[in-house]
């Protein structure tokens, strides 16, 4: 089976994460997602709002009933500080030995992935989707300034045809800090766990 390990934050999840799965999925790029909340994200200088378990929980309601999809705890078993990309995909190949693994990021990740720890052999051992954010979608001629021209255009052959993301979860953490409405950004349930709980408060 195709598995694409999408990590991150998820402070909160949104739709926009949702619509993402779905249509990744619905393009047949791989069989399941599997959503992998960050224990301690090295790219995040302050760290998350709310804490590790919050976050898998609020993932864990926003995929109820979106077919296709998991969530692994497997960065709460590392507790890695920080936890790098590519120790958390070493665990996870041992979680799922007969599965072909894939990592979905976004392109604005894309732009800096040549800054993560240990970048090419991320990219010589695991495929890439690649999902494009407005406005940060690099060129090939960005690429070949930190990688060779063979791999740049991997990289570029990477990118899904899809519309851009929407959503952010620093704008939605700043409408719940101001008293803003979040509108139809966030699954339902999602946002009667953070009422519920009073976060980003």
């Amino acid at each position: 089976m195709r598995k694409a390990i999408f990590g991150g934050t998820f402070d909160p999840p949104h739709n926009g994460h949702v619509n993402l799965a779905e249509t990744v999925l619905g393009a047949a790029a791989v069989d399941s997602i599997v959503f992998v909340p960050s224990w301690n994200p090295p790219h995040k200088r302050q760290g998350p709002v709310a804490d590790y378990h919050q976050r898998m929980e609020m993932v864990r309601l926003a995929l109820d009933g979106v077919a296709d999809t998991e969530v692994s705890g497997i960065e709460g078993k590392l507790q890695l500080n920080p936890s790098f990309t590519i120790d958390v995909m070493q665990a996870l190949e041992q979680e799922f030995p007969d599965d072909e693994l894939f990592i979905l990021i976004g392109s604005d990740s894309l732009k800096l992935l040549h800054t993560w720890h240990k970048a090419r052999e991320i990219v010589r051992n695991w495929p890439l989707i690649v999902y494009p954010r407005a406005g940060q979608v690099p060129t090939e001629n960005e690429l070949v300034k930190y990688w060779d021209e063979d791999t740049a255009a991997r990289l570029i052959e990477s990118l899904l045809l899809l519309p851009s993301v929407q959503g952010c979860s620093t704008d939605l953490r700043w409408k719940f800090q101001n008293s803003e409405p979040a509108g139809n950004e966030l699954p339902e349930r999602v946002k009667e766990y953070i009422k519920k709980n009073k976060l980003y408060l």
